[in-house]
C-alpha cells in the first residue's frame, strides 16, 4: 500500500501496521494492490472516494 498528498509528491510506501497524519483540509491519495482495511480517527468530516 502507498500514500502521497499530491500526484507531484514521491508515494511512500506503508507497510503493516502503518499510519499517517494530516493536516486540516488536507488531500490523501492511497492505492492498494489487494483489498485493505482502513481505519480512520477523525474529529471533522472526511469523504472517502474510489476510482
Amino acid at each position: 500500500m502507498s500514500h502521497q498528498f499530491s500526484k507531484k509528491e514521491a508515494k511512500k510506501e506503508l507497510n503493516v501496521p502503518s499510519y499517517f497524519g494530516a493536516a486540516e483540509n488536507a488531500t490523501s491519495i492511497i492505492s492498494a494492490e489487494k483489498e485493505t482495511v482502513l481505519y480512520i480517527r477523525s474529529n471533522g468530516n472526511y469523504k472517502v472516494t474510489s476510482k
